[in-house]
This record gives C-alpha cells, structure tokens and sequence, in this order.
C-alpha cells in the first residue's frame, strides 16, 4: 500500500531519537563505558539505521505498513473524540494511556458511539469499536474484544487490522476455525499489502490449522501491535 512521505519521516525521527536516548541513558547508567566512550550513543544511533532500512525497504516492510494501518485507526479515533467532545478530552485521554488506571472505561467507549452517532461516518464508527476491543483485551476481557471486533467489521467487513486483531482473539479463545477465516479474510483487503506482509499472514494460518490455536500472539512481525 502507499504510505506517504511524512509518515516515512515521522517514524525515522521519533524511532531515531528513541534509540538515541535508550544508548544515552545506558552510557549514564554504566559510568565506566561513559566515561571511556561518551560518544557511543552516537554509533548507536547510527546502527539503529540499520533497522530503519529493514523496515523501509527489507524484511520489516509488513511490521511497517500494519503500524501505519494502526495509525490511521488511531488518528481518526482522536479525531472522533476532538469532534464530539473537543481537544480538552482529547488530551486528558493520551494523557491517562500512560498510566495502568484510567477514567476512560469502557462506558466512555459506549457514550461516544452513542454521542457522535450523528456527526461521524461508517469509519469513526469503526475505530472506536477497534479501540473499544483494545481496551476489553488490556483487561483480559477476550469475549467482548472478540464481539466488538466483529460490530468494527461490520462497519468495515475487509479490513487487514480488524480481521487480524478478530483471529489473535479468536486464538486466545481457543477457536482455531474462527482464527482461520479471519486470517483468511485479511489477506482480501482492498488495499494492497507487501508480499512480507502477506506471507506473514498465510504462516499464521498455517500454525493454526498444525499446531491449533495459541494463548499469546504471534511473535515474529506484528508482536507489538498484537497485544
């Protein structure tokens, strides 16, 4: 699929300057290497590019293009929250993403359907049953992450993400057919999808349909956008 420049960009600087920092923080935290090497975070810095080529152009192309998929799901939820509540409610949610305990239960989830049911269209509708899912699995809630991905694809029935997300939960319940189809069902998105991206979704049917259904998400790829 096509991603734009800025994303490129965007993602290069925020995971450079991360990797910048980790190497930084380690030196201070291992005075001898600092004060042999104080320059050392810079050659990290520099090797982390290696990662960046993988995923602009080599075998983490897939893991690149679901986290810009994800990002699209994450800006129109914010979005959607801007539009019917304003930027105030906006913040005071990224802000309460970083602690474990957050006001924004799954009533506000709820209360926003219902809200901005008239000023939002078939795609807002879907993120925020996405994001309803993602907060039903943080609390171990498989069975309703499960229906709120299915109302998500309801809303948009091809969707690589959703359907991905539906057959992680569909593991973790133990239901290999379930899990099947909907890896299955990923790979006819609409929207065209790297061959990295696309056989790393056939393996997963593979693993299913040999092994049975897993318990945790798949490693390799997509781990941190599984969970």
């Amino acid at each position: 699929m096509d991603i734009p420049i800025i994303f490129y960009i965007v993602f290069w600087i925020r995971n450079s300057c991360l990797a910048s920092a980790t190497c930084f923080m380690l030196l201070i935290l291992i005075p001898p290497l600092f004060a042999l090497v104080p320059w050392a975070w810079i050659v990290g810095c520099a090797a982390y590019q290696i990662f960046m080529y993988r995923y602009f152009f080599g075998d983490r192309r897939g893991d690149l293009e679901y986290i810009y998929r994800s990002h699209i799901i994450d800006s129109t939820f914010r979005r959607t929250i801007v539009r019917t509540y304003g930027y105030f409610v906006l913040l005071r949610y990224l802000l309460n993403q970083m602690g474990e305990i957050s006001p924004f239960n799954e009533e506000f989830f709820q209360k926003l359907l219902k809200e901005s049911s008239g000023s939002i269209d078939g795609d807002s509708h879907f993120t925020v049953y996405v994001k309803l899912a993602e907060f039903c699995h943080k609390n171990g809630l498989h069975d309703k992450e499960k229906l709120y991905l299915e109302s998500a694809l309801e809303e948009k029935p091809a969707d690589l993400v959703a359907h991905f997300k539906a057959a992680v939960a569909s593991e973790r319940l133990g239901d290999s057919s379930s899990a099947m189809e909907h890896y299955a069902s990923a790979l006819q998105d609409p929207s065209s999808a790297s061959e990295q991206l696309r056989n790393f979704i056939t393996a997963q049917i593979s693993h299913v349909a040999t092994s049975g259904p897993r318990k945790k998400p798949p490693i390799p790829g997509l781990k941190f956008l599984t969970w």
